[in-house]
């Protein structure tokens, strides 16, 4: 069975445009509030940080269009 062509799909932007706050962020946010609560020990702070670290990064940003370097 052939598989379909994928470059239709990969070469249109998405429209999505999300909020800030994935999975790890959520989940740092609610840990933050069980440290700040003293539901959760200080112990797991540095998963915490750690977490917020990771839901910031894997966001994904938009991508800009490309600088043209003319040379004379």
């Amino acid at each position: 069975m052939k598989l379909p062509n994928t470059d239709i799909f990969t070469k249109e932007e998405s429209s999505h445009n999300s909020i800030g706050l994935n999975t790890f962020g959520l989940l740092s946010v609610s840990l933050l509030w069980g440290h700040m609560l003293s539901l959760v020990s200080w112990w797991w702070l540095p998963v915490t940080v750690l977490l917020a670290l990771v839901g910031y990064g894997t966001e994904i940003s938009k991508r800009k269009e490309p600088i043209n370097v003319k040379f004379k």
